[in-house]
């Protein structure tokens, strides 16, 4: 049994934001928020991951020797399948919980610690809002950080049986 199942956390559930409509969908303004980012990301090339990675490894420097060896081709993969899980999580898709409990569990295998999801999170939406000329409080804004919360609590808990510190 892992440690998932153990701790049943929410993923596939329905967007629970503040301003999202009563049928648990995201508000327009927060959907096309996160549109804006992600067209700001692309726009910005391999800067945004350059500089997503610069201020995650300030915020957490016992990250680097794990993802600091990875080429920027690997890096913007993995702030992709982000992103992708993030699209999975707004639209409800009932197989995300079973991709973040695997991918949960092969971070652990790479060394990642529990306290390092927060800083992660932090850098990525400090890093969006700052490509995509936002502030933290934009619907976007609020609904990334929405989602990569709920998203790296439950890789917390399948790697590390806890949510992330």
């Amino acid at each position: 049994m892992s440690a998932a199942s153990a701790v049943p956390v929410p993923v596939a559930s329905p967007v629970r934001s503040a301003s999202a409509r009563r049928d648990g969908a995201p508000a327009a303004d927060e959907r096309i928020g996160l549109e804006g980012i992600a067209e700001a990301i692309a726009a910005s090339g391999d800067r945004f991951v350059e500089s997503l990675y610069a201020r995650f490894f300030t915020l957490c420097p016992d990250a680097r020797p794990i993802f600091g060896e990875h080429s920027i081709s690997e890096q913007e993969e993995m702030v992709a399948e982000t992103f992708r899980a993030i699209v999975a999580w707004v639209d409800g898709e009932p197989r995300l919980a079973t991709n973040l409990d695997a991918l949960g569990e092969s971070h652990v295998e790479y060394g990642v610690e529990d306290a390092m999801y927060r800083p992660f999170v932090d850098a990525l939406v400090e890093t969006a809002a700052s490509c995509a000329g936002q502030d933290e409080a934009s619907p976007g804004i609020r609904m990334l950080r929405e989602s990569l919360e709920v998203i790296t609590t439950r890789m917390s808990v399948s790697g590390h049986g806890r949510p992330n510190a």
